[in-house]
C-alpha cells in the first residue's frame, strides 16, 4: 500500500484490553441483535413451556422448540464468533497497542499485528462512546479507536473527520 501519510497531522499511541473488547462486542451484539428478537423468542420459548405443561405434544410444540433452539444458537453464537475474533486480533497485536496517525484525507493504525491505512471516506458508520469509538468500513466490519489515551486536538480533530458518518446524538445511549 503507498504511503499517503509522510506527515500525519495527529498521532496518539492507543491502548486495548479484554474489557475493552468485551464492552465493545456486547455493545455491537446488543445493537445488532436488537430487543425484538430476544423479546420474541422469549415469548415463544414461554408459549412452548406453557403448551408442554398443559399436556401438547403437535408439531406446533416441536416448531415451537426448534425455532427457539435455532434463536437462542443464534444469538449466542453472533456474541461468540464476535469476541473470539476480536480477541484473536487483541493477542495479535503482542503488546495490545496501536499507533493512530491522522492526516487530512487518511487516518492509519498500526499495531504488531499490521498496518492499515484508510482514507475517511472508507468509514461507513461510526458509533461514538465515551470511551471508545467504533468504526464500520461494512456491516460487519468494524474497529475501534479506545478514546482514553487521545488529547482534546486529536479527539476534535477526527471527531470533525467523522461526524457525518456516524451517530454523534446518540453517544450516551449505550454507555
Amino acid at each position: 500500500m503507498a504511503n499517503h501519510m509522510d506527515k500525519p497531522a495527529y498521532t496518539a499511541t492507543l491502548e486495548y484490553s479484554r474489557a475493552l473488547i468485551k464492552r465493545v462486542v456486547r455493545d455491537y451484539w446488543i445493537r445488532h441483535t436488537g430487543v425484538l428478537l430476544p423479546l420474541m423468542t422469549g415469548l415463544m420459548l414461554a408459549l412452548f413451556l406453557f403448551l408442554l405443561w398443559r399436556g401438547d405434544r403437535s408439531w406446533l410444540v416441536g416448531l415451537l422448540a426448534a425455532v427457539v433452539l435455532f434463536s437462542c444458537s443464534f444469538m449466542v453464537s453472533m456474541y461468540f464468533i464476535h469476541l473470539k475474533n476480536s480477541t484473536s486480533r487483541l493477542d495479535a497485536m503482542g503488546n495490545s497497542t496501536a499507533i493512530l496517525e491522522l492526516s487530512e484525507g487518511f487516518l492509519r493504525l498500526q499495531s504488531q499485528a499490521g498496518a492499515s491505512e484508510l482514507p475517511y471516506e472508507s468509514v461507513t458508520d461510526v458509533w461514538f462512546r465515551e470511551d471508545y469509538w467504533i468504526l464500520f468500513l461494512a456491516p460487519n466490519q468494524f474497529f475501534t479507536i479506545p478514546t482514553r489515551n487521545l488529547d482534546e486536538d486529536t479527539t476534535e480533530f477526527l471527531r470533525a473527520k467523522l461526524d457525518s458518518r456516524g451517530e454523534p446524538n446518540r453517544q450516551q445511549r449505550m454507555s
